[in-house]
């Protein structure tokens, strides 16, 4: 699953590439993640996949 970061006024959050909105059902059970620190939309994906502070993207990746 690809990620996407948007930059909203708190800062970056990350969510499934080509959603819309906050949550969602699809590909899986899904929301927005912020992501602490993150200074651009590539650290921000990068941080969410070195970390696993995303807990719906843990959980896809485990299911591999």
């Amino acid at each position: 699953m690809e990620l996407e970061a948007v930059l909203l006024t708190t800062g970056w959050y990350v969510r499934p590439a080509g959603s819309c909105g906050s949550v969602g059902w699809e590909p899986v059970p899904w929301e927005l993640a912020y992501i602490k620190g993150a200074r651009s939309a590539s650290d921000a994906v990068a941080r969410a996949k070195r970390h696993g502070v995303v807990r719906w993207y843990k959980e896809v990746c485990d299911e591999v």
